[in-house]
C-alpha cells in the first residue's frame, strides 16, 4: 500500500518582499480605497493603501456618524470635496459609496505613522497610520530619512510635481 508524501504535493509558503513604510511622515499616493465591516460593531471600515517611491502603508479606518474625524481628515489632506449627500447612507451609518471612495485613488496626501501599542497585547508595538495632512505640510521630504521632513522649502509640491 503506497501513501502519497504530503510534502511533495504541498505548495510552499510565499512572503512579500514588499518594503513598508515605517515610523514617520510620508507624502503618498492612495491606491485602495474599499469598504469593508467592522465585525465587532458593525460599523464601516475604510480600507485603504498608500504608496510612494521607498515602499507601502496600509489603514483600516473604523468610522460612523459621529466618528467621522480622520475620514474628513483624509479627503481634506487629499485635496478633495467632502462627502455631499448621496454619497454615504445615512441608514448604515454614513458608509462611504464607492463613487465616494474611488475620488480618493491616485491622490496625494501626507501620512503620519507612529508606534502604537497593541490592544491584545501590550508589550508589543506596531506602526499605524496615526492621521493625515496636506503633502505641503510636509515640505521636502528625502528618499533617505524615512520621510522625514528636510530644512528645505516647505510647501513646494503640487500634486502632479511630486516625483512618484
Amino acid at each position: 500500500m503506497s501513501v502519497s508524501n504530503p510534502f511533495a504535493e504541498a505548495d510552499p509558503w510565499t512572503t512579500s518582499t514588499e518594503m513598508w513604510l515605517g515610523v514617520g511622515n510620508h507624502i503618498v499616493k492612495i491606491t485602495q480605497a474599499d469598504d469593508e465591516t467592522t465585525e465587532s460593531s458593525g460599523n464601516p471600515k475604510l480600507v485603504l493603501r498608500f504608496e510612494n517611491a521607498n515602499g507601502a502603508q496600509r489603514a483600516w479606518e473604523n468610522y460612523h456618524e459621529r466618528f467621522l474625524d480622520k475620514i474628513v481628515a483624509l479627503y481634506d489632506s487629499a485635496g478633495i470635496e467632502r462627502p455631499q449627500e448621496g454619497e454615504y447612507d445615512p441608514e448604515d451609518h454614513c458608509r462611504l459609496t464607492e463613487k465616494c471612495r474611488k475620488r480618493l485613488l491616485n491622490r496625494y496626501v501626507g501620512i503620519i505613522v507612529r508606534k502604537e501599542k497593541s490592544n491584545n497585547d501590550p508589550t508589543k508595538e506596531f506602526d499605524r497610520v496615526k492621521g493625515y495632512v496636506t503633502p505641503a505640510m510636509l515640505g521636502d521630504m528625502p528618499a533617505n530619512t524615512q520621510g522625514l521632513p528636510s530644512s528645505g522649502s516647505a510647501g513646494q509640491y503640487s500634486d502632479d510635481e511630486i516625483p512618484f
